[in-house]
């Protein structure tokens, strides 16, 4: 998957300040480090190859942005709110994202790893191609999401709901389950390990018993 400086690395990428951010206008190839976004909404910008590195994103209103090829680095994004904005070959790295909202976004080829999602929201979303690597994802809601390609890997999805989502080619294998409401239409033709069974069991009015 293309990271973040795809074209250059993160050192040639040049510094810039979250209160330029203003909206409107297209941003390429800057570094922002340790820096804070104002409280005003960013609607209607994108950012290209851009390295946000510790910056403080929280509670903070995208709307209608785009982000390529970026990479955020320990960011906090918690209780922000995202509405349709497209994310596109990133990655998220140990970012907190707790009661994060997802509102009719579009994520395609975005690599979340070690990050807080906890609480997260995910609404009417659509998500292509992308991996939660290691995540907490514990009682977060994805409703009427459409999830293509989409990998959990060693997640903590449990008290997660999935309503009214559709999947195909759903991996959640190594991702604790427990808990998590999950239709069973959606795990058709999903792909599970052998010790997620029991978890799953009930979702189809299974009951598993040692045998006598």
């Amino acid at each position: 998957m293309p990271t973040c400086g795809a074209t250059q690395s993160f050192n040639e990428l040049a510094p810039g300040s979250l209160a330029d951010l203003t909206g409107g206008e297209d941003y390429s190839a800057a570094r922002f480090e340790d820096d804070a976004w104002g409280a005003a909404p960013l609607k209607q910008a994108s950012l290209e190859e851009c390295l946000l590195a510790r910056c403080d994103l929280t509670a903070k209103r995208l709307e209608g942005v785009e982000l390529h090829e970026c990479r955020l680095d320990a960011c906090n994004l918690a209780n922000g709110r995202w509405v349709k904005t497209r994310v596109s070959k990133s990655d998220l790295v140990k970012c907190r994202a707790t009661g994060l909202q997802l509102i009719d976004a579009n994520l395609s080829e975005v690599r979340f790893t070690g990050c807080k999602l906890n609480l997260a929201a995910v609404l009417g979303a659509k998500l292509r191609s992308c991996v939660f690597d290691k995540c907490d994802l514990r009682e977060a809601d994805f409703q009427q999401v459409v999830l293509t390609n989409v990998t959990f890997r060693g997640c903590d999805l449990r008290g997660a709901r999935f309503a009214g989502c559709q999947q195909t080619g759903l991996d959640l294998r190594g991702t604790h389950l427990a808990g998590a409401l999950l239709e069973p239409p959606m795990l058709k033709k999903a792909t599970v390990d052998a010790s997620q069974l029991v978890d799953l069991a009930p979702l189809f009015g299974l009951t598993v018993r040692p045998a006598e």
